[in-house]
């Protein structure tokens, strides 16, 4: 993902997280595998409080799964087309 397709106040949370989620995959593939995996564990983990985070952090969160949620319904769409 580039940089600059991330709003700006969300930028620096974001690129953390997929640095994380890079640095993560291999090592803890008991948590998760993929990058839909990943994001869930994330937000349980700061819902329930077991991973401690700030307002932005949780901001950014939420914004990666509406971006993910929203790619997951345009190619839900492009594959109903094609049949």
């Amino acid at each position: 993902m580039k940089s600059s397709t991330v709003p700006r106040k969300h930028r620096k949370h974001v690129m953390a997280m997929i640095k994380e989620f890079k640095n993560g995959v291999g090592h803890h593939d008991n948590y998760y595998t993929s990058w839909e995996e990943f994001l869930i564990f994330k937000y349980i983990g700061l819902q329930d409080g077991w991973i401690k985070s700030n307002d932005k952090e949780y901001q950014a969160l939420r914004w990666l799964r509406d971006i993910n949620s929203f790619i997951r319904k345009m190619n839900s769409l492009w594959e109903g087309e094609s049949e």
